[in-house]
Order: C-alpha cells, then sequence, then structure tokens
C-alpha cells in the first residue's frame, strides 16, 4: 500500500477472507501455547514494582495474585528488593546512551563518500524523531528483566503538514480550426497534506507473537502482533471501517488471553484490568509475513487478485511479484482485513528485538530475571523468619506452672506481671531470655546476598568499586575487564539489534522523507553546526554498522586516558580548538581559560571574514603560527573547494602571508592586499593617509622594507606586502577594488 494515500476496501475479497481465516487461526495457535513464558514474564513483572509475596490464582493456578494476611497467615512479609536493583544496574549498563552508528562508503566514489556521511547524520536524526531517545532507558530495562526487548519503526502522518499545489487540467476548449483542443495543467491553489515522520513504539513481549519453529525472533517469517488502541485512532487510520468500530470491554473475565490480562494487570499497577480505562478501545491483529509461509490456498487467492495489480511501492513490479520477493502484511479488525498490501520496506519487518540471552530450544530469549527470581524468593523468606524470630524469641518469656492462676501477660514492654506467694505449692514465675536465630540464617542470608551480585553482574569490580581485598592497580584493573567480559554476549546482542535497526530506519527515511531535516553535524574542526539533510541525500551505495562497545559508559578518567595517549602519541593535535572544547566538556569545566585562547579566537574570526571576501584587520601582537594552523586546516577541507575561485585565492593568498609572518624576521604593517579579499573599511574619521602617517604594525615603516634587497634581507613575500600597503596609501580606491 502506498505510505501517503493508504485507502481500505470497502468490503472482505475472497482473497481477503482466505487470508483472515489463515492469521486468525496462525494466532490462536501461538497465543494458547505460550502461557508459561506469559505467567513468568508477569511475575517478574510484579516483582520488578515490588509485588513479591504471591500465590497461585484462576483456573488451574496460571494467575497469580498478593498473599492477603488474616489469623491464620500471621507472617511478616518484608521486601528487601535486591531482585529489582540489580535488573535497573543492568539496565544502566545497556542504555546509558544509543550506540553509534558507523556508515562506511563502498568505494572511494565522491558521491557515496557524502550518502556514508548523510546516513551517519540521518540515524540521529531519525533518532530524535522517531523518539527513540527517549524510548531506550525504557527498552533496556524491559531486556533483562523479561529477556526480549521490541521496538517498531512505523510511520506517522499525525504531527505536521505540507503544502503542495493543486493541479488541474481545465477543460478543453476550441482550437484554431474549430476542433476541441486540450489544456496543460494549471496550479489553481494549494492544499495541505500529511507529512510523514517516522515513529518508534515499544510494544511488550505480551503483543507480539513468534512461531515456535524460529531459530531467532529477528529472522521469523511471521511475526503477529495483538494490540490494543483507542477507538478514535482506529477511525483516523482507517475511515472506511469507521461506523464499525466500537469499544470492546476486556476484563478480568472476558479477556480473550492470558497475555492480554497480564499485560493490563501490570500497567494498572494492580491485580486486575481496569475496566473503565479498557473500555473505548479495541483489538487489532497486525501480521508480518514471508510469501512461503503462506498456505497453498492463501497464495492461489492473492495471485487471482494481485497478478494484473501495479505495486505502489516498486513502480517496477506487479503486487504479487512484490509480494512474493518481499512479503506482505495485513491487519485484522473482528477478523475482517481492514489494511493489508505487500511489504514496502524491501522485505524488512517494522519489528526488532533486543534479546538478553539467547534460548537454545525456544524462540523466546531468557532473561537475567529467570537466575534472579528463586533468589529473591529465598531472601524474602529468610527476612521473614528473622523478623518474625525478632518479634516472637527475642523478648524474654515467663514459665509458669499450668495449675497456677494468674492474668495473662499483655505483651507491653512494661508489663508488671503480679502473682500470689501464698500458699501451698505456688512458685514464682521463671523468666528466661529468648533468642531469636542462631549465625546459619545470618550466613545463609549473606550468601544469597552473594548470589545476588554474582549472578546479577553487581559485584564491586563490575560496579567500579574497590574491592575489600584488593590492593594492586593492576590486579583491579584486570578483575574489571574480566568482569565486562562476562557480560560480553549481552552487550554484542544488544548493539546487534541497534545496528539492525539503523539499517531499517535508513531505509525508511529514504522513502518517506518528503521534506529536509535539520541535522546536527560535525565540521571543519569538529565544530558542530547544522545542515538541512534531504531524503536524495541518503542514495548510494554503503554500510552501516555498529562502533564496537560504544554502549559502554566511560568514566571520565577513562576519556582523558585516552586523549591523553593520542596527545602524546602525535595522532591528535594538543593545540586543536576542538580538541580543547572536548577537554573541557569532559573535566566540566568550561569556563577554563586556556592558553592562547584569545588567539585561537580571533584566528577563527578572521577566517570567518576571510570567508565573506572581507580582508580581517591583523594584530601586531597575534601568535601568527595559531593562525596559520587555523587557516591552513580550513584549506584542507571540502567546504574551502566548493567556495567560488575568488573566495579560494583569498584565502590561500591570506594564509601564504600567516606563513611568512610566521618566520623570521618579521613584517612590519598588515597583510598584503590578495586578490579576492576586499580591504575592510576604515573606522570613520581615519583615512589611509593616517594610516601611513601611523606606520606599519612591527616598527619599521614600508619604505624602509622596500629599501631592502628581497630574498636576503627580507623575504619576497614581505616585499610583497609592503609594497602593496605602500600602494594603498597612494593610490586611492574603493571598498569594491581589490
Amino acid at each position: 500500500m502506498s505510505l501517503d494515500d493508504r485507502k481500505e476496501p470497502a468490503s472482505q475479497t475472497p482473497a481477503q477472507a482466505v487470508l483472515s481465516a489463515w492469521v486468525t487461526k496462525r494466532y490462536e495457535v501461538m497465543r494458547r501455547g505460550r502461557w508459561a513464558e506469559e505467567r513468568a514474564w508477569y511475575e517478574a513483572g510484579l516483582f520488578d514494582q515490588q509485588k513479591q509475596w504471591l500465590e497461585k490464582d484462576g483456573v488451574d493456578g496460571k494467575k497469580l495474585k498478593q498473599i492477603k494476611v488474616s489469623d491464620a497467615t500471621r507472617m511478616p512479609m518484608p521486601v528487601t528488593n535486591h531482585f529489582s536493583n540489580t535488573i535497573s544496574t543492568n539496565a544502566n549498563s545497556l542504555g546509558a546512551a544509543l550506540p553509534r552508528m558507523l556508515a562506511e562508503s563502498d568505494n572511494q566514489d565522491n558521491k557515496n563518500l557524502r550518502a556514508a556521511q548523510a546516513a551517519r547524520n540521518a540515524i540521529d536524526a531519525a533518532n530524535e524523531e522517531s523518539g527513540m531517545n527517549i524510548l531506550n532507558p525504557i527498552l533496556a530495562k524491559q531486556v533483562p528483566l523479561w529477556g526480549l526487548g521490541i521496538t517498531k519503526d512505523t510511520v506517522a502522518f499525525d504531527h505536521s503538514t505540507d503544502e503542495v499545489p493543486d493541479i488541474q487540467t481545465p477543460p478543453p476548449v476550441a482550437g484554431p480550426d474549430g476542433q476541441p483542443m486540450e489544456q496543460e495543467p494549471q496550479v489553481v491553489g494549494t492544499e495541505q497534506v500529511p507529512s510523514p515522520r517516522l515513529k518508534t513504539e515499544l510494544p511488550t513481549v505480551f503483543e507480539v507473537y513468534l512461531p515456535r519453529e524460529c531459530q531467532d525472533a529477528n529472522s521469523s517469517d511471521l511475526i503477529i502482533e495483538r494490540r490494543r488502541i483507542e477507538v478514535g485512532l482506529a477511525k483516523e487510520l482507517y475511515p472506511t471501517y469507521a461506523d464499525q468500530f466500537k469499544g470492546e470491554v476486556e476484563s478480568e473475565e472476558s479477556s480473550e488471553s492470558l497475555a492480554a490480562f497480564f499485560h493490563a494487570s501490570l500497567r494498572a499497577l494492580a491485580y486486575s484490568t481496569n475496566v473503565e480505562s479498557e473500555a473505548n478501545k479495541l483489538n487489532l491483529v497486525e501480521c508480518w509475513a514471508n510469501w512461503n509461509v503462506l498456505s497453498t490456498d492463501v497464495q492461489e487467492a492473492i495471485e487471482e487478485e494481485w497478478a494484473n495489480e501495479p505495486s505502489s511501492m516498486y513502480p517496477s513490479m506487479s503486487k504479487l511479484e512484490a509480494a512474493v520477493q518481499f512479503g506482505l502484511f495485513a491487519t485484522l479488525c473482528k477478523n475482517d482485513i481492514i489494511e493489508w498490501g505487500e511489504n514496502p520496506w524491501d522485505g524488512d519487518v517494522p519489528y526488532t528485538f533486543f534479546a538478553w540471552q539467547k534460548d537454545v530450544a525456544s524462540p523466546y530469549p531468557k532473561g537475567l530475571s529467570v537466575d534472579l527470581l528463586p533468589l529473591q524468593k529465598q531472601l524474602n523468606k529468610i527476612d521473614s523468619l528473622m523478623l518474625r524470630g525478632l518479634m516472637a524469641n527475642a523478648t524474654p518469656k515467663m514459665v509458669m506452672p499450668n495449675t497456677q492462676k494468674g492474668p495473662a501477660p499483655t505483651g507491653d514492654p512494661v508489663d508488671i506481671y503480679v502473682y500470689d506467694p501464698i500458699g501451698e505449692g505456688k512458685v514464682k514465675p521463671e523468666f528466661f531470655g529468648g533468642h531469636a536465630y542462631g549465625s546459619e540464617i545470618i550466613l545463609k542470608r549473606a550468601q544469597i546476598v552473594e548470589d545476588f551480585k554474582a549472578l546479577g553482574y553487581t559485584n564491586e569490580v563490575a560496579q567500579g568499586e574497590m574491592p575489600g581485598s584488593g590492593t594492586a592497580f593492576r590486579a583491579l584493573a584486570y578483575l574489571g575487564s574480566k568482569a565486562e567480559e562476562s557480560r560480553k554476549t549481552q552487550r554484542y546482542l544488544w548493539e546487534q539489534a541497534h545496528e539492525l535497526r539503523a539499517r531499517k530506519i535508513v531505509k525508511m527515511a529514504r522513502k518517506v522523507w518528503t521534506d529536509p531535516r535539520k541535522v546536527r553535524t560535525a565540521g571543519f574542526n569538529n565544530k558542530y553546526g547544522a545542515q538541512l539533510l534531504e531524503a536524495a541525500d541518503l542514495e548510494g551505495s554503503y554500510q552501516i554498522k555498529i562502533d564496537q562497545d560504544s554502549s559502554v559508559a566511560k568514566t571520565q578518567t577513562e576519556k582523558l586516558a585516552v586523549i591523553q595517549e593520542l596527545f602524546q602519541a602525535g595522532l591528535a593535535d594538543s593545540t586543536s580548538v576542538s580538541n580543547r572544547v572536548l577537554v573541557s566538556n569532559w573535566l566540566g569545566i568550561p569556563e577554563i581559560d586556556f592558553g592562547d585562547n584569545l588567539d585561537y579566537a580571533k584566528a577563527e574570526r578572521d577566517l570567518e571574514m576571510c570567508k565573506t571576501g572581507v580582508k580581517p584587520q591583523s594584530n601586531p601582537y597575534s601568535n601568527w603560527p595559531i593562525h596559520f594552523i587555523v587557516f591552513s586546516q580550513y584549506t584542507k577541507t571540502e567546504e574551502f573547494e566548493e567556495s567560488p575561485p575568488n573566495i579560494q585565492a583569498g584565502v590561500l593568498g591570506y594564509t601564504q602571508w600567516l606563513q611568512e609572518m610566521s618566520q623570521p624576521p618579521p613584517a612590519p604593517g598588515g597583510p598584503p592586499l590578495v586578490h579576492g579579499l576586499l580591504p575592510k573599511p576604515p573606522a570613520p574619521g581615519i583615512t589611509t593617509k593616517a594610516a601611513k602617517a601611523k606606520g606599519s604594525f612591527g616598527g619599521a615603516p614600508a619604505p624602509h622594507i622596500l629599501s631592502q634587497v628581497p630574498g636576503q634581507t627580507v623575504s619576497p613575500g614581505q616585499v610583497q606586502a609592503a609594497g602593496a600597503l605602500e600602494a594603498q596609501s597612494v593610490v586611492p580606491h574603493d571598498s569594491g577594488a581589490n
């Protein structure tokens, strides 16, 4: 289907009816066969919400509910939430920032090099536009919690509009021979049409279904998603079926699947669904399938209907050819297909799956919660026993004969017990100090906490802390690297999925970005600026790859150590303006005044003037080598190569003069009036005669230079500069002369 002109059929065709029945059947089979995983995900979600004292509920005990405190169960139920803390720590390790992507050109062709640079910028712009920058921490939390995080990248038409011309063809008019003559199309006005944008969603594991036979979620040939959306949104997306859309109440009793109940329960922070909030929603089933996974009767029905229908997404192919090569999608509501078509993304699907630990037999990966849940349950039980022991046994107890009647102790800390000592056989009640628990239970609890650290990658070394027995820095560094190595597979899976998603969003941007996007890009000297990026800029031959381990959070010390090694090895320039800014940002003290900072700033201002064709005002106290570095580096950039010839000549002439000024003897006077640069207009009241009377900067007047021998006592460049200055002071000219 076309992305900007989607129209749904008014009634079900034979092919739609057959496809709908096939999707519905596959969905029923897939959802009924995974209640074990769904309850495990539900239990992990409840534990993360600190609801950890649970008991079985519902038919066959498939649901869970909180244990209620009663007279029969006077057990304390404390929660020391090591589970949630460990999950969050690992989520922080993954999702501290989006991994960096690289785009490598397949060759040195200039077009491909520019396209690769545009692709790198497009990934950042797409993440900002789609909201992925905000959603990434949530995704990073889902991965260790449930073992599987999912992104769904789609195209939305809900935030902006484009103004396009309204072109109409006027009716024919009579020609010279009296015959009707067709007229050319004319623009009669403009109209507002929706502007597409990329949008990222995070469907949960409860909503997405995979076939059991697939080996990896990202290579599955069939994906089905059950989602609930507002009725108003459904009417906006599918206006043809607006009259059919009605809210479907989904309560604990009417829920069609356990997954729907579990998901709604977690969102409501309760053990049952919120009926009122769910009353104005309806269920949609979305299916993305390869052609070869469809049954024979479905393929034959679609072949008959799509054989001669052109594809709106692939102009050189028919709809059937596109479906056979790239697959198809369909959206169902109450067993009716409300949208369908060939896969518009060249065979890619909108879903990207982020795994924590692959399961060798199941398509659903295993989360860190699988290992932590038993430990958290043990810890809660031990804490409960310890607390009950303190409450029951730690206070002193009283022993007395059962034949001797007396008031029962009240349990008050200052309770006074009165007894009658007069009479035969009466004895004084005896007291003994209670003992809550022994050392064994304390050791067991400590062992469980250590197991949490070991299984959850939260020991001291993994968190950058000095272990109690660690003294040698070299040993600590080795242990830290080994700790990160134990999580290497998880990081590889995380970054691999991000790389796969980056390729998808670049492909989407090429297809749907009708308006230029403003992107933040590094320019000359790595100074950041903004430029407009269009979809056409992404056309080229390049490969998108992940910057390995770029998702690892680096400390300030590690960053500074790297830059120091680069400086010492000569691989980075310690005098570079961008490197100075980078170091100051890392240190968190941007207000620091580095040495020669004013000279660098002055050189940058002079360069900006030269770009406009105006000669800068020289200063006799300038550090000329710094000015030369700034200008000479600029002459190697693409910006310089793309500038007009007169500007290039002016910048080169000025750079040459700076090179001569950087060498002794110093040249008096200002820079030469090189070709391509206009002299800076003098300040009001200052004339060229006054400038001549003032003399040149550096002490010696211009005639003194002209009276010397070029190449022996002075350099040829100095003589040229002095001659140009002399000519300016004698020959009058306006600001437009060279």
